[in-house]
């Protein structure tokens, strides 16, 4: 048995919360995810993942590299194939859902290695996440106001991207995400590769989003900084969900503190 696992009857309460939810708070869930199993060919990475995502919530997923946090979020969004479980977002079945879909039913997500069209401006890469809208005044009008949200982005409205610092791509990235109109943000490797000035950007941009009233679901390798902002957490053990509860119960367990917090 894994040190994490070993931990879990210490956060016995913590796991109750989400299992013994209210039903009031039952009935705020965005997203529910049941026995959860999915991979990349013959590959199975995922094995029988649940969790939920509440409105209003940060829920971090923290792990080691490899442990297959990724792969929820490609699996949630579309772009890797769900092999048994369920997935509902809404009312949306998204085991069957296509990937234009899911986004513009309002799940986003910002990927590891933040994607954006480096050969293009800052303003190009922005004005393209609303290439869709067929109100271009009011699409004008929100990438303005994006740049004024994220001052840095404007400053470097007409630079390449890929003359922008890592931390800078990330806001962008972020930026891009956010012109989705998310109800369900999902956030991949934000603060990865990124100098400790910047990941202190990045994560007080995280924080503001989500008191503006988005919710998140974060995939972070650096998982002090993840637990400290979250509602809730889970911990993924080469592709299994082995602890649940409360971001401050996690950040304070001695298992959790020796395996990803250093002691």
């Amino acid at each position: 048995m894994s040190s994490v696992a070993a931990a879990q009857a210490a956060a016995e309460k913590a796991g109750a919360a989400q299992s013994g939810a209210t039903k009031d708070e039952r009935a705020k869930t965005m997203l529910e995810v049941r026995d959860l199993s999915s991979g990349y060919g013959e590959v199975q990475i995922l094995w029988d993942v649940s969790l939920d995502v509440r409105q209003g919530e940060v829920v971090a997923l923290i792990g080691a590299n490899g442990a297959g946090k990724s792969t929820i979020l490609n699996s949630l969004s579309g772009l890797v194939p769900i092999a048994s479980g369920t997935a509902v977002f809404g009312t949306l079945d998204l085991t069957s859902a296509k990937p234009s879909t899911i986004v513009a039913r309002g799940l986003v997500q910002v990927p590891e290695g933040r994607e954006i069209l480096g050969r293009q401006t800052v303003l190009e890469n922005l004005e393209l996440a609303t290439w869709s809208r067929r109100d271009r005044a009011a699409a004008r009008r929100e990438v303005e106001a994006m740049m004024g949200r994220f001052p840095i982005l404007g400053e470097r409205r007409a630079l390449r991207a890929s003359a922008l610092s890592g931390g800078e791509r990330q806001l962008l990235a972020i930026a891009r995400g956010l012109l989705a109109r998310p109800k369900l943000l999902l956030l991949d490797e934000p603060s990865l590769g990124l100098a400790p000035q910047m990941v202190d950007e990045v994560f007080a941009a995280i924080e503001e989003i989500h008191r503006d009233g988005t919710t998140i679901l974060l995939v972070e390798q650096n998982a002090l900084r993840a637990l400290e902002i979250a509602d809730r957490a889970y911990v993924l053990e080469t592709g299994q969900i082995q602890l649940t509860g409360g971001g401050q119960d996690l950040l304070h367990n001695p298992a959790v503190r020796q395996a990803y917090l250093g002691g």
